[in-house]
């Protein structure tokens, strides 16, 4: 059983019978996690999701000598890449202008994605980008790169089509693109808002769902006593870092790209309350063919070209 199969029968068994909170990516040895603990404490990513993502890809495909290729995030640290798991080339393509400052970003030198073709050298072993997925040169990375990651980007991308086509040109035959992401736009959590770290999506369920059953100006009807509201509801229907795409939207430019193998599933189950499903069954129900988009939260793909 290849790979991505193996990927799908492991779904098929923890994800659809059992309806639990599953992500797949778990290494079997999570020493390299633990040793990095400490040194990640004042970096964005986390030795439990990022490093354990890298580990699990490394015990199942290897990343020695592999080029790599990162869409979104672009915020690995040069020591983990090299000292833990003996990569070739790093290369990271980040919209980093739209986002809050990352402390690898403060640390490296950063490119302009538009500069690429006259910077980016197969021998250089670390570069960073930023710029527009949609703007990744194609003829110039043709067949460049082992493996894709990209993580918290799914919903970030304004057209995954178009990344889906880049991603599969830059991958060698035989190469892999992982990625994991959450919360998608049709979810309760899919609004996305962010206002502090106090105060946000993940530490907050007053606007579960709202984003989907409201437009704006009903939104600041309902909610108008709460908390910066204002600013709430310009993060959640003005934002333009989020794409508002559905999970089956997703599913479907997924299928539908030039993968050879392709693996899509989500790894967090959130089922809405009954009265909150049938009012977005109500409003919905001529785009969605049944309520799964509504309970997914989190999306997570392998492919293989």
């Amino acid at each position: 059983m290849n790979f991505v199969k193996r990927i799908l029968k492991f779904f098929q068994i923890n994800v659809i019978k059992e309806r639990q909170f599953v992500f797949p990516f778990v290494p079997k040895n999570k020493d390299i996690c633990n040793k990095r603990r400490d040194f990640l404490k004042d970096f964005s990513i986390s030795p439990d999701y990022h490093l354990s993502v890298l580990a699990y890809i490394d015990e199942d495909v290897g990343l020695k000598g592999k080029r790599i290729l990162e869409l979104g995030g672009s915020n690995i640290p040069r020591e983990i890449l090299f000292e833990d798991f003996d990569v070739k080339q790093y290369v990271g393509i980040d919209y980093i202008e739209s986002w809050w400052p990352d402390p690898n970003h403060k640390r490296e030198k950063i490119r302009l994605l538009k500069d690429l073709p006259g910077v980016y050298n197969a021998k250089e072993p670390y570069l960073i980008f930023s710029g527009s997925v949609n703007d990744m040169p194609d003829d110039f990375l043709s067949d460049k790169f082992d493996i894709i990651i990209s993580f918290s980007s799914i919903e970030h991308f304004s057209d995954i089509p178009l990344m889906l086509r880049k991603a599969s040109n830059v991958l060698k035959k035989g190469g892999y693109y992982f990625a994991t992401s959450e919360p998608i736009w049709s979810s309760g959590k899919g609004h996305h808002f962010w206002v502090s770290p106090d105060y946000n999506f993940q530490v907050t369920n007053d606007f579960d769902f709202a984003h989907l059953l409201y437009n704006k100006t009903e939104f600041l009807e309902k909610f108008k006593s709460r908390r910066e509201i204002n600013m709430v509801a310009e993060k959640i229907y003005d934002w333009k870092g989020i794409n508002r795409l559905f999970y089956s939207d997703i599913e479907k430019a997924v299928y539908s790209s030039s993968f050879s193998e392709k693996v899509i599933y989500p790894f967090i189950l959130q089922d809405p309350p009954v009265n909150i499903l049938n009012a977005l069954r109500a409003k919905y129900g001529d785009r969605v063919k049944n309520d799964r988009d509504f309970s997914i939260r989190g999306i997570q793909w392998v492919l293989e070209k």
